[in-house]
């Protein structure tokens, strides 16, 4: 015990003032204490720590392959494998590495991989008996939690397997080791990427760039710009959203725009008796209203088709909606505002020209979703070569004069009658009905929950079959001549409508359909009290998915014109040519211009027969500006006549004679601002080649092949010339 005295000789200061002595003595004590105490505590913790200490420290998370470590690092490197993901999925080796440096304890010359495993499992698992003592002494101790974790730790690393991977020779003789855990089934999993997609020829899920990123893929710009999805991708794509489509028991259903949903037309283009729809006072705005759009920065108007909106909205309970169009995506994304403002029914699922796959052809291969869960809705059935199947024709609507012109119709338009379409019987309203039941067979309840199998085009069939079930039906000069009937469209769309066709008449025939009154099968149905109706009997109940009142469509008395110019032979005997020339030209004339395109293509198939029985001189003379004329017809089926009168007057004049009088006109036509007129003369030029020789043909015909090879809309159309 310290007394006052010894106090004194050490500060006499403080021996004089009593007061401070017991605080003085007080702290002195209370640290003497506390740091003995701390002393041993922190020996007792330190040993059991040590007990569980791992050989090895973290030491870094590098982005490069674990080969980095210099050859003067005296250090090992454990490579646990890759990091998870945030999706779960894995990098590839050139991915994060987590690297485990070893701690100076490690046998760093050992010199096998068993040697050092071996070594490992010793520290992580020996312990002496002081240390198992206190432990025991420690148990009531808060470090048991940190302890915890230190053990799972240590039960996960010596599962892991641990094998030398690399053993480099240092300059100065030591060796370093990189060592590799192998991976067990527990472990971690390296998968090597497919590459599932590309943006801007970089895959979408390791980055890697690629040159060709078009080999078995397909580009999917309407989801995201320079999207490209490999075929397995979408695959597997179509099955997961076919499920999720199947659990919601809907299908899918892809729409045209123009002539199905609406109908658009240039301001430039409107004619004098539609010039009340640009008139805000007229009357008739009050009834456009909601469906009539004037778009000044595309100069153009928009008459959406009656029952739309409300054919949209209950489609889309039944249907995920897709708008398909060969429109330019400007003008497809403004349409489908129009018809789709809020963005409910279509969202990014608009489709345009610039992502079709083939030169004027539509296909579902850019529609994610399964060919047996689709329907499609267009007026023109030769863009889906491939999926007639999932089609169902739309009667074209023609509410402007410009669209009934393009079409080869001569009568005046809905607009100019300032008439509509029909909002509860119109074309919209007839094919809404169709769609559902078509969904209904699908989803049918009595065919269970099993939808493996189910093809909404063999329901779509069925539905189509019943039209004409029952009905048996021959043809009477409706197709040209020695051409093959059963290949003919208005024959296969009788056998698609369920009916059967025959070349010959019998008593099971139950309807002729005709041009021609006067025809000896004609003249049969009437004698047997047969069905005698016009092609277009046929065509309204394709459109209209009904048979329709037969004596709504009879067959009319033929032109008078065309029954002489068919006897032109008999009829030259009995007046003499030049008589004939003078009073049949003007009719010849008139014919060719007729308003009703059977009309004109009936006048085209006399054309050669003239030409033989008036001379090269009157053909000259007076056709031959109007065969150059019929070339620019709007209907296909009459340029397609015009090209083979091409090749059938010069196999009558000769090829010097067309060398002059034809070939120099069908050339000029190529500069033609229409591409369909510029591919009129390349199926002109096919036809003419053999008959005009391989001299004419490689120094005038080539060239033009050649040219249009260079033109993307002609691209196509010109590899098949030859």
């Amino acid at each position: 015990m310290y007394k006052i005295s010894h106090l004194k000789q050490f500060n006499p200061t403080l021996a004089q003032n009593r007061f401070i002595f017991p605080i003085f003595f007080f702290f002195f004590f209370f640290f003497t204490a506390s740091t003995a105490i701390h002393s041993k505590t922190s020996i007792s913790h330190s040993r059991v720590k040590k007990k569980k200490k791992l050989p090895f420290a973290l030491s870094e998370i590098v982005s490069t392959t674990p080969s980095f470590f210099s050859s003067g690092e005296r250090q090992h490197a454990v490579v646990l494998g890759p990091p998870l993901c945030g999706s779960g999925e894995y990098r590839s080796f050139r991915s994060s590495y987590i690297i485990l440096s070893l701690v100076d304890e490690s046998p760093v010359n050992s010199s096998s991989s068993d040697d050092f495993a071996a070594f490992l499992d010793a520290e992580l698992s020996d312990t002496n008996p002081q240390q198992e003592e206190e432990k025991q002494e420690s148990d009531d101790d808060d470090a048991d939690d940190n302890d915890d974790e230190i053990n799972a730790v240590i039960e996960r690393t010596k599962r892991r397997k641990i094998s030398v991977v690399d053993d480099t020779e240092e300059p100065n003789g030591s060796t370093s080791h990189i060592v590799q855990t192998e991976v067990t089934e527990t472990s971690v999993k390296v998968d090597i990427c497919i590459h599932p997609g590309f943006i801007g020829g970089m895959c979408i899920k390791c980055g890697e760039k690629t040159d060709d990123d078009t080999q078995s893929s397909v580009a999917f710009g309407y989801i995201h710009k320079d999207l490209r999805l490999a075929n397995d991708e979408i695959a597997r794509l179509r099955d997961r959203d076919l499920k999720n489509l199947l659990r919601h028991k809907k299908l899918y259903l892809v729409l045209d725009l123009d002539h199905t949903l609406l109908n658009s037309t240039r301001f430039s283009d409107l004619t004098q008796d539609e010039g009340y729809l640009l008139n805000p006072n007229d009357p008739m705005q009050d009834a456009l209203k909601g469906s009539l759009f004037k778009l000044p920065f595309m100069n153009m108007v928009t008459k959406l088709r009656p029952f739309v909106h409300t054919f949209l909205k209950e489609a889309s309970n039944y249907f995920e909606m897709y708008i398909y169009t060969m429109g330019e995506r400007a003008y497809a994304l403004e349409m489908a505002h129009l018809l789709d403002p809020g963005r409910v029914y279509f969202d990014s699922k608009v489709i345009a020209q610039g992502d079709c796959t083939q030169s004027h052809q539509k296909g579902l291969d850019v529609v994610l979703g399964q060919e047996n869960a689709v329907l499609i809705l267009d007026d023109t059935e030769q863009v889906w070569s491939k999926h007639k199947d999932n089609l169902i024709s739309m009667e074209r609507y023609h509410f402007f004069a410009s669209s009934c012109k393009q079409f080869g119709y001569e009568s005046k338009s809905l607009s100019e009658l300032r008439s509509d379409e029909s909002d509860t019987d119109g074309a919209l309203a007839t094919v809404l009905k169709v769609v559902k039941r078509v969904h209904s067979m699908f989803y049918d309840s009595e065919l269970g929950e099993n939808f493996a199998g189910r093809d909404a085009r063999q329901m779509l069939h069925a539905v189509r079959s019943e039209v004409l079930k029952g009905c048996k039906i021959v043809f009477s000069r409706v197709f040209p001549t020695k051409f093959q009937a059963d290949n003919h469209h208005l024959w296969m769309l009788a056998e698609r409508l369920g009916a059967t066709c025959s070349t010959e008449v019998d008593s099971s025939v139950t309807h002729v359909i005709s041009t021609d009154i006067g025809t000896e099968k004609s003249r049969w149905a009437i004698q047997e009290n047969k069905f005698l109706v016009e092609p277009r009997w046929l065509e309204a109940a394709n459109f209209l998915w009904q048979r329709l009142p037969e004596e709504s469509f009879p067959v009319k008395f033929p032109d008078v014109r065309l029954n002489i110019i068919s006897k032109l032979d008999q009829v030259n005997q009995v007046i003499g040519i030049d008589l004939l020339s003078q009073s049949l030209l003007p009719a010849i004339v008139e014919l060719a211009e007729d308003r009703h395109w059977r009309v004109r293509l009936a006048s085209i198939e006399y054309i050669p027969l003239l030409a033989s029985q008036l001379g090269v001189g009157f053909f000259d003379d007076k056709l031959g500006s109007l065969c150059m004329q019929l070339l620019q017809d709007n209907v296909y089926s009459i340029r397609d006549a015009a090209e083979n009168n091409l090749k059938r007057l010069s196999e009558e004049f000769g090829p010097d004679w067309a060398m002059q009088h034809i070939v120099p006109q069908v050339l000029d036509m190529i500069k033609n601002p229409h591409y369909l007129y510029r591919m009129t003369v390349l199926r002109a030029i096919s036809l003419l080649a053999p008959v005009m020789g391989s001299v004419i043909t490689c120094s005038k015909l080539l060239p033009v092949v050649v040219t249009a090879s260079k033109d993307r809309w002609l691209r196509k159309a010109s590899s098949h010339v030859w």
